[in-house]
């Protein structure tokens, strides 16, 4: 296991880091820090030496505080327990990465050339995920059609000042996920939130919505069908209208 976290170690650290980085102003925002809870075995261990030292999660804590500003500090925190789960818990303002989940990603795509490109992404898709059910609850947000709805669009409203390269990056490490494992589906996570490809697609539609010339790659990988790409516009609007109109009062007027 430590060789394979150690394949991986520069693309996630290069990546997250360049896909997080902001001014030093924007880290005074009322937002997310990372806790680290003690590793037990050695395949934890590593990942969470490799995740301490690559500064990775931290990144992209302090990229999601200049996105948005919270009502109160949230913690991101990495911790052994028994299942291979990402949960936000609101009474702690707590949201628990599980070693077991890191240790079965990483098992499961840097084993293989075809795949090892996808941890590092597919590692930032599960935890935005986790952060924008955080930020659903903590801010009260719109949840007409359900909560897991809710989160696709704000995920959306995230990869769009995200950028396109940034955008494709972490949609294709989710799809590349679900096609190594046939058994995803059966992972706690997956189960519990319903992450099917289809949700994936739901996403990259609302991001190349709002703006096609930044988001071309979607259309050209495939993450959207050809018959859904003439609403994406309209339903990226609705969204805007919607949960984007609610966020606004804490949101950056542009990213860096």
């Amino acid at each position: 296991m430590k060789r394979m976290v150690n394949r991986g170690c520069l693309g996630l650290a290069a990546l997250l880091l360049l896909a997080a980085a902001v001014p030093a102003q924007g880290q005074a925002r009322t937002g997310w820090r990372v806790e680290y809870d003690e590793a037990q075995g050695s395949e934890s261990v590593h990942i969470r030496q490799f995740l301490e030292q690559s500064n990775a999660l931290d990144a992209t804590a302090r990229w999601m505080s200049y996105w948005v500003s919270l009502p109160r500090p949230l913690t991101l925190r990495t911790m052994e327990c028994a299942t291979s789960e990402v949960r936000w818990v609101p009474e702690e303002a707590t949201l628990q990465v599980c070693y077991r989940m890191l240790v079965r990603l990483s098992g499961l795509l840097l084993v293989e050339d075809s795949t090892r490109a996808a941890w590092a992404p597919a590692l930032n898709y599960v935890l935005l995920h986790g952060m924008a059910h955080a930020m659903v609850d903590e801010m009260n947000l719109p949840a007409p059609n359900g909560e897991e709805r809710a989160v696709d669009e704000l995920m959306a409203l995230m990869l769009v000042p995200a950028g396109g390269e940034r955008g494709s990056w972490v949609l294709n490490g989710m799809r590349t996920l679900q096609r190594a494992d046939a058994r995803w589906s059966e992972w706690e996570h997956a189960r519990t939130h319903q992450l099917t490809p289809e949700r994936v697609e739901t996403v990259a539609c609302l991001a190349y919505g709002a703006n096609p010339p930044v988001f071309p790659e979607y259309r050209r990988h495939g993450l959207i069908p050809a018959a859904r790409a003439g609403g994406c516009a309209a339903a990226y609007q609705r969204v805007a209208n919607g949960l984007g109109r609610r966020l606004e009062p804490r949101m950056r007027d542009r990213q860096p």
